[in-house]
């Protein structure tokens, strides 16, 4: 929470980030138009530096050794959003400036990042926890998708969505496992 409330003092500092709680013309179909296209893109800008934090953890054996490695001995990671937590204080920081890379590329406000906030949170805390979701939101947010991660270690690094790990090959599904028969 701390650094949430720096990352908005900053970017409030530097006039990015506008400390309305509303959108300002909240009548308008462009106002809502942008809060939706700014989330989204948000939700991309920070899932392509978590992908490449996150790998790079991986990849990098001191860091993989004195910092990332500690996420990975948490035992229950598919049945548990605490291992969100269960993580070295400097790759919290690293991630949290990850997570906020996107809210300083165009002026924005506290409901977009609010928005935004809540969106992220949702997908990663689902990606943690082991729920097996129906239907089209089982999709979204895939609980296997992490689990296979912390059991292969080389796949599946990004926060949000699969896109980074398909383009770089790091990709890695149920369907894929169970058709190579592991």
């Amino acid at each position: 929470a701390t650094q949430a409330v720096l990352h908005i003092y900053y970017g409030y500092k530097i006039s990015k980030i506008h400390l309305d709680l509303w959108p300002q013309d909240s009548n308008s179909i462009w106002t809502w138009f942008r809060v939706i296209w700014q989330v989204i893109f948000m939700l991309f800008a920070s899932d392509v530096a978590n992908y490449f934090f996150h790998r790079y953890s991986h990849t990098n054996r001191w860091l993989y050794k004195h910092m990332h490695s500690l996420h990975h001995q948490y035992q229950q990671v598919q049945h548990s959003v605490y291992s969100l937590f269960y993580v070295h204080p400097l790759e919290m920081i690293l991630s949290n400036v990850c997570f906020f890379c996107g809210i300083f590329i165009f002026e924005t406000d506290l409901f977009t990042i609010f928005i935004f906030g809540s969106i992220s949170s949702i997908f990663v805390g689902a990606g943690h926890s082991g729920l097996a979701l129906d239907g089209f939101l089982d999709k979204l947010l895939d609980p296997t998708f992490h689990q296979l991660h912390h059991s292969k270690y080389k796949v599946n690094f990004s926060e949000h969505f699969t896109i980074m790990d398909r383009i770089f090959g790091t990709y890695l599904s149920m369907n894929d496992l169970k058709s190579k028969g592991e």
